[in-house]
């Protein structure tokens, strides 16, 4: 009560604010500037609410304030509106649509024509806000997303609605505008100077022209959602006649739009699709009729475009005369269903069968005994699906077993008390049959639970518990290895992939997916190798193991436990002896694994940075790994390194992601040498043209040859600081 009544004192003295600063503008500044930051301070969806609304009046009204204050104010907001794009709101997202709108048009014109220092921050600012909105153009946000990608197309229409708004005002703003006379009364990327530092013609204008694609899928996609399409024609009728550059993309789609052609919806009941196609075909018609009225049409769609009104209009006539819901359509067709016919997530009962199971219970195919086929097929088949679904599938399809079994596992079935759920398990009827019959044949809908179902219903097990327990089928645990095991079984790993890496054959591993019939003769095996070899890497290239390697010492072995926790000391050393085996593979050889190497070290540094991004560290430049290893690297090249080498060594310092001081300083042995001088200043020379954060560490290296007692090295020394920063000379 006390929070609620402490709420209500805090928006009744912002409504006065509001009406403070609406009614005097001298004080409006400061009061905008508190009520944004309370954005950010509070982060309660309800203030960001009404903060957003203020936002919306202040900046919709031109008369509150006057435009310099108002573009000033606007590029003030960003930080704020961007903050409350991450509230999981739907009022809330739809306001920042709202307002985002306006500032967008705002600052894009205050940067066309501000070209100065502090301008590229704004810009910044501006992109991320907006890449963060068309990011979720395919998505149900702030809804979560399903299991289905179908099922996310339907959902959270209205906001999809406003996104739209807001693809066709960065469409307006970054294509530019080739009609006269009208093309002064709105803005368009012709008004920026096309040696603007920060906006690209070029690069604004791709842009633009992959957000029409992106808007045209509404229209050509294979079911139709006519929410989105009204939308989208009502858009794309404002684009084309300011953007005729567009034209022949948008009617070219237009042009092929043929409703019947269109699926059914699994989301739709065949009413709906019969009412969407005809109101689908009405908009269409008369976007066209509109366009040619306009003289919008290019002289080649004319005759296209009048056939296809004459067609919509027949077809809308002949639909009038009966009943649309009587007519009987054998040409409707419904789409394929892409999901799972039980994504459920908890069970009713604990079947080992059903745990895997993500068909319909009630199918044949699953009553099927695959324990009566031979090995050697069903390794076939297993592999053959593995290689036809997708990641994203096969992902969701793990993650749907995986909580069944955890919801089965925080059962006390033994106890037949609560789980952690707080809730008991109540035996089905069914599996008293299985227990008396010694299998369960049926299987229905309500074996499941949806995820928001409250699952088992109260009951109690007591008597029954030790006849049940036996039907229980629970997965073993798994079977923890000592270190030394682990260690084992590491070496066992390294030694293979090498041996991979040695082998003769390797190059040649790369045809496994063009011709099956050189795999076989490549590996001395068919069927399950083979198969496994496409499943694994479709594109396999002779470096391939490296990156498996190498992705194993780094991600597969990383951890955010602490750094003197025993899991983490042993990982290290676990991912060192890979990290070793590598380098000592490149000894072997540092002229012909030259590109292997700074894969490797390229790997060891990103991973390292995802990591610490991952636990906010304060330093997330910190590589202490990376920095380790490269630096071995260095100090085993260098030594070997003939004057003949430069390219090799330059390729080595320009590809390596990271240098500091310590490595460059590794450099100076090479200059030193009168021999491999060359190889040393040239380095040098590379770093300082095209690596500029490590200029200044290069000069000050210069800057101490320079002093040197040799005259040669003094002189070359000498002559590179004189070029590059000769006030230090």
């Amino acid at each position: 009560m006390a929070s609620d009544q402490a709420d209500a004192e805090m928006f009744a003295l912002l409504e006065e604010a509001k009406k403070l600063g609406f009614s005097n503008p001298q004080y409006f500044p400061k009061i905008f500037e508190y009520i944004v930051s309370m954005i950010n301070e509070h982060q309660k969806v309800q203030v960001t609410k009404w903060c957003l609304e203020f936002l919306y009046q202040a900046f919709s009204n031109p008369e509150i304030i006057d435009p310099d204050t108002r573009t000033q104010l606007a590029m003030d907001a960003l930080d704020n509106v961007l903050v409350a794009t991450r509230v999981r709101d739907m009022e809330v997202f739809l306001l920042v649509i709202d307002v985002l709108v306006i500032l967008y048009k705002l600052t894009f014109k205050f940067i066309t024509f501000n070209d100065g220092a502090g301008i590229g921050i704004m810009w910044q600012k501006l992109l991320v806000l907006k890449q963060n909105l068309l990011d979720k153009i395919d998505t149900p946000w702030p809804l979560e997303m399903s299991e289905n990608d179908e099922h996310d197309l339907w959902r959270n229409l209205t906001c999809k609605c406003e996104l739209i708004k807001f693809m066709a005002v960065v469409i307006d703003y970054q294509s530019a505008s080739n009609q006269n006379g009208s093309s002064n009364n709105y803005f368009s990327l012709s008004k920026v100077n096309k040696m603007h530092s920060l906006i690209q013609h070029s690069v604004a204008e791709d842009e633009a022209s992959r957000l029409v694609d992106l808007l045209l899928a509404n229209i050509s996609r294979d079911i139709l959602i006519p929410q989105l399409f009204t939308a989208t024609l009502n858009h794309l009728m404002v684009i084309m006649k300011r953007k005729p550059q567009f034209a022949v993309k948008i009617l070219t789609v237009l042009s092929k739009y043929d409703s019947t052609l269109k699926l059914q919806s699994n989301y739709q009941t065949v009413e709906e699709f019969k009412l969407a196609r005809k109101y689908c075909d009405r908009v269409a018609k008369v976007f066209i009729s509109h366009a040619l009225r306009q003289n919008m049409i290019p002289p080649s769609f004319k005759d296209i475009l009048n056939q296809k009104i004459n067609m919509l209009t027949e077809r809308g006539n002949e639909i009038r005369k009966k009943n649309i819901f009587a007519i009987d359509d054998p040409t409707i067709q419904k789409r394929k269903w892409e999901g799972f016919d039980v994504p459920d997530k908890q069970l009713k009962v604990n079947d080992y069968r059903l745990l895997y199971c993500l068909t319909n219970p009630s199918n044949e195919l699953t009553q099927f005994d695959l324990s009566s086929l031979p090995q050697n097929i069903l390794d076939n088949m297993a592999l053959t699906a593995l290689s036809r679904v997708s990641t994203r599938d096969l992902a969701r399809a793990l993650d749907i077993i995986l909580e069944r079994y955890k919801y089965n596992v925080d059962l006390d079935v033994h106890k037949g008390g609560p789980n952690k759920r707080g809730k008991k398990v109540k035996w089905s009827d069914d599996l008293d049959a299985e227990d008396k019959n010694g299998a369960n044949d049926h299987y229905d809908d309500k074996l499941y639970d949806s995820e928001d179902d409250d699952g088992y219903e109260e009951g109690e097990i007591g008597e029954h518990d030790t006849r049940k327990r036996k039907i229980l089928n629970s997965l073993p645990p798994i079977k923890e290895q000592s270190f030394k095991q682990k260690k084992e079984h590491v070496s066992m790993i390294i030694e293979n992939f090498f041996a991979l890496a040695n082998s003769a054959t390797t190059s040649s591993i790369s045809t496994v997916n063009n011709t099956e019939e050189e795999d076989a003769t490549l590996s001395g095996e068919t069927g399950v190798n083979k198969e496994l070899t496409k499943t694994a890497i479709k594109s396999w290239k002779p470096d391939s193991w490296l990156l498996l390697l190498s992705r194993l010492a780094t991600r597969g072995m990383s951890t955010a436990e602490d750094s003197e926790s025993e899991d983490f000391i042993q990982n290290q050393e676990l991912s060192d002896m890979i990290r070793n085996a590598i380098f000592e593979y490149f000894l072997q050889d540092i002229h012909g694994r030259i590109d292997l190497i700074i894969s490797w070290l390229n790997e060891e540094w990103y991973s390292e940075q995802v990591l610490h991004q991952k636990e906010e560290q304060t330093s997330p430049s910190s590589s202490p790994i990376y920095d380790k290893w490269s630096a071995k690297v260095l100090d085993s090249i260098i030594p070997f390194l003939e004057p003949k080498d430069k390219k090799l060594f330059i390729r080595l310092v320009s590809d390596l992601p990271y240098l500091d001081s310590s490595l460059i300083s590794r450099i100076k042995s090479l200059c030193v040498d009168p021999l491999r001088s060359g190889i040393g200043f040239l380095a040098l020379q590379f770093l300082i043209m095209y690596r500029p954060p490590v200029k200044e560490v290069c000069i000050d290296l210069l800057r101490e040859l320079s002093t040197s007692e040799q005259e040669d090295l003094k002189k070359e020394a000498s002559k590179l600081l004189t070029k590059y920063q000769p006030q230090s000379v």
